[in-house]
């Protein structure tokens, strides 16, 4: 489990990915383009896990600076904090690392995306 404090603790966790992932070359997504790639190919068994229980009904999608990967950071409905992510590798992601329970989390939590009930996502900016 990892512990998400501050935006600071964000930009680690996003920066974890950049040496393997710049050593194929790939342009840097946006938040936008992450959250297109999420409702591309994310697999129906991942979005399952999302919305069993107590669904996420908010999200907050990170992409592009220096770290070609994507990161998408979902708000349960109980308030709790979920987590996945997936290299940008010629402008997609093919595979999503499985949800992570974050225990602590940026109050209140930022989003720039809604969650659907078939768990695509629409990112606003």
């Amino acid at each position: 489990m990892r512990n998400l404090i501050t935006p600071s603790v964000v930009a680690v966790v996003s920066g974890v990915a950049v040496a393997a992932a710049a050593a194929h070359g790939s342009a840097t997504p946006t938040p936008s383009t992450c959250a297109s790639a999420w409702n591309k190919s994310a697999p129906s068994t991942l979005r399952s896990t999302l919305l069993a229980g107590s669904p996420a009904a908010k999200a907050f999608v990170v992409g592009g600076g220096t770290s070609p990967v994507c990161e998408i950071f979902f708000t349960l409905g109980n308030g709790k904090l979920v987590m996945t992510h997936g290299s940008w590798n010629g402008g997609s992601v093919r595979v999503w690392q499985p949800l992570e329970k974050l225990t602590s989390a940026i109050k209140p939590v930022p989003s720039n995306a809604a969650v659907a009930t078939n768990g695509t996502i629409s990112f606003k900016g």
